[in-house]
Order: structure tokens, then C-alpha cells, then sequence
């Protein structure tokens, strides 16, 4: 199986003015399509030792059954063609999300260099896509998210944040956590006030719905942040979504509150479902090479690696380098 190993994985950025430290660094791999985590620490006998943490995504992923919108998605759309519609889609993602940290991080981004920027990422990525529309559909999301960040006078704390907890034993990556003005008290006959709050956002690019798989994700990774930072818990809890709009569109984003969400508090039951399918799971890492001979015993020419071994051994041979 092929396993693809990043380097250390860093926050895009954290208020170290804001918050008493940084989060520690991780490492993380792709294993199957499926994302883990790793440290890498001393050992009782001086070797580098990794530890492996599976992702939130990976957690829900594994333990729950493919949403029923999802399943006519893809009966509509042929495996292939939704293959290559979703890939289209993260790809477009992704771009978003290095856009929306730019503008945090520079407090300025320039809409008409964007054909110029979809064309290079597009070049980056090989990809072989229909990008004609991006540069528009990413101005839309830009000025929404500018929109939201004043709406909500929100004081951003950190993005893309890696967090691993050791406790609980999985980790992931926060997409957003700002201080924000949140409103409380909408609806009729209801007094409306303005609490300020540290608040987890999650961006999705997609335009239309929120899922409850990413309310899930949300209290994972409010979980991740509370126990990081017991000091500063977070309080709210929203999806973010991009949206089409124009000169007439009520909202130019898409803000959903999943603070009191139903399914809240059901990710400790998925990662314990996780841990049992997971129990009798060996993971190595098999290395082939050497001089194939009918004369000798082909076991001579491979050897099973444990992961968490090989990702150590990786690091020692880079350090080395």
C-alpha cells in the first residue's frame, strides 16, 4: 500500500501574543486514502520512537455508513465520474482555504490577480479540471469571508491548527478559532444579545448544504482545542459555507451554529468503534529489493517493517541526510 509522508505539519498561523504557546508540530501520512498522525520522540533507549494518531476524518470515515445523499451522488454520477467530481471539488477547496489564510495572514488579497493564481495552482497540481469559473467563484468566497470576519468582529487565534491528543488518542487539523461576537436570543419574542466568545469555525467550500458528518467533525476537533488549552475553551461551534450570491443575495456566506448540536457529543462512541476494528489491524511497511535467486529463499528479498518503526526510521535517515 502506498504511504505517502509529509513533513512536519506546522500551524498556517497562531497568535502566540493571544494564547500562553503554540501547539506542537506533527507529522502526518496518507495510508489508503485515510490520514494519520504521527509524533516522533526519544525513546527509553536514546532511538527516535512515533507515535500514530488517526484523524477525525479518518474516525468518521471508517465507523458510519456513506450518507444516503451521498449514495445517490454517486449512483447518479457513475463511481468515476463522481471520482472526479469530488477530487475536482477538494482540489477547489483547498485553494480556498490557502486564499482565506492569506487574507487573515496579509489582511489583503488581490481579486483581479486571481485567474492568475487559479492558473499557477492548476499548473502546480497538474490538474486536468475545467478551471474557467474558479477566479469568479473564488472572488465570491473572499468577499463573503471578509464579510463574515467584520460582521462578527472576529480576532482570529489560529488556522489550520494541527492538534494530537495523547488522552484521547486521535488528531486533526482546525480550520479556524477566533474570537467572535456571537448573537443569542433570535427568534420571535426573543431579546437578542451579543456574548464575545472563542469560536471553532469549519469552512466548507460546498455551496449548498451542511452535513451532520461535519458537526460531528466540529466537536472532535472542539475536543482537541479544550484539551490543548483548558484555559481558553471554545464555546461556539459553527460550519461556515460559501455561497452563490449577487447584487441582491440576503447574506453573502453561510453560517450555521452546531454548538447544541444532536450529535455533539457522539465522537468518543465512533472512536471507541474505531479502536475495535482497528485492534486486530497490523500495519507494516514491506520493503523489496536485492537480487531475486530461484536458488535462494525469496523471503531473502523483502521484509516486513512495523510502521511506527519505518516512520522513525525515516525521520533518523532524513536527519541523517
Amino acid at each position: 500500500m502506498e504511504i505517502t509522508i509529509d513533513r512536519e505539519v506546522a500551524a498556517s498561523y497562531f497568535d502566540a501574543d493571544a494564547m500562553r504557546e503554540a501547539p506542537r508540530r506533527l507529522r502526518r501520512y496518507q495510508e489508503g486514502g485515510l490520514r494519520y498522525y504521527y509524533t516522533l520522540s526519544p525513546g527509553a533507549d536514546g532511538e527516535t520512537v512515533a507515535r500514530l494518531f488517526p484523524s477525525v476524518t479518518t474516525v468518521i470515515r471508517r465507523t458510519t455508513p456513506m450518507p444516503y445523499h451521498l449514495l445517490v451522488w454517486y449512483a447518479e454520477h457513475g463511481m468515476a465520474g463522481a471520482e472526479r467530481i469530488r477530487n475536482e471539488r477538494a482540489a477547489y477547496g483547498t485553494l480556498m482555504h490557502r486564499l482565506f489564510e492569506r487574507l487573515v495572514i496579509a489582511r489583503e488579497v488581490d481579486l483581479d490577480a486571481l485567474p492568475g493564481v487559479v492558473a499557477a495552482y492548476a499548473e502546480e497540481g497538474h490538474l486536468s479540471c475545467d478551471t474557467g469559473g474558479w477566479a469568479r467563484a473564488l472572488a465570491e468566497d473572499l468577499v463573503g469571508f471578509a464579510t463574515f470576519l467584520r460582521e462578527k468582529n472576529a480576532k482570529v487565534i489560529g488556522i489550520e491548527v494541527p492538534l494530537a491528543s495523547d488522552a484521547m488518542g486521535f488528531a486533526g487539523c482546525l480550520d479556524l478559532v477566533a474570537w467572535m461576537d456571537v448573537e443569542h436570543g433570535n427568534g420571535p419574542g426573543k431579546k437578542k444579545t451579543v456574548t464575545r466568545e472563542l469560536c471553532y469555525v469549519d469552512w466548507k467550500s460546498n455551496r449548498t448544504t451542511f452535513y451532520e458528518e461535519a458537526a460531528i467533525q466540529c466537536h472532535a476537533y472542539r475536543a482537541l482545542w479544550d484539551e490543548a488549552f483548558p484555559e481558553s475553551p471554545i464555546t461556539g461551534v459553527f460550519l461556515y459555507g460559501a455561497k452563490d450570491w449577487g447584487e441582491k443575495s440576503r447574506g453573502l456566506y453561510r453560517l450555521s451554529d452546531v454548538t447544541e448540536h444532536e450529535l455533539a457529543g457522539i465522537f468518543p462512541n465512533l472512536l471507541e468503534q474505531f479502536r475495535t476494528r482497528d485492534a486486530g489491524r497490523t500495519r507494516t511497511r514491506i520493503s523489496i529489493g536485492g537480487v531475486l535467486s530461484l536458488d535462494q529463499d525469496p523471503a531473502s528479498c523483502w521484509e516486513a517493517t512495523p510502521l511506527e518503526l519505518h516512520l522513525a526510521q525515516a525521520h533518523e535517515l532524513r536527519r541523517a541526510a
